[in-house]
């Protein structure tokens, strides 16, 4: 486990910031897996809401979050929804590559 900050910039333009402690591998000093322009959505701690990876600064090992304007019932309860026409009018950055979208085709039946 790597101490990373996290910088969550919100859509009300406040700035939050804490500590977290997150899992890097393969012997490095800052987590690999986040990219910028990977979705996060935090539905059990604070600040809740969907965030996309603005920058990944290993340097001073912080992650920076933007706040995305994503109805909670797209991403906060156990049954996801994918894009809708809300989507559309909050002009969601994610509409064409929808994380909530890839995840329910991924948990679909297959015939």
């Amino acid at each position: 486990m790597v101490k990373v900050k996290v910088t969550y910039q919100l859509l009300d333009g406040k700035e939050f910031i804490k500590t977290k402690e997150l899992p890097a591998y393969g012997g490095n000093d800052f987590p690999t897996q986040f990219n910028t322009g990977d979705a996060i959505s935090q539905s059990k701690e604070e600040p809740q809401g969907m965030f996309v990876i603005d920058k990944v600064d290993k340097e001073t090992k912080t992650i920076f979050l933007k706040e995305i304007n994503c109805d909670p019932e797209h991403w906060k309860y156990a049954i996801g929804k994918g894009p809708n026409e809300d989507c559309k009018t909050r002009n969601c950055p994610l509409l064409n590559n929808c994380p909530i979208s890839a995840h329910l085709m991924l948990m679909a039946d297959v015939d």
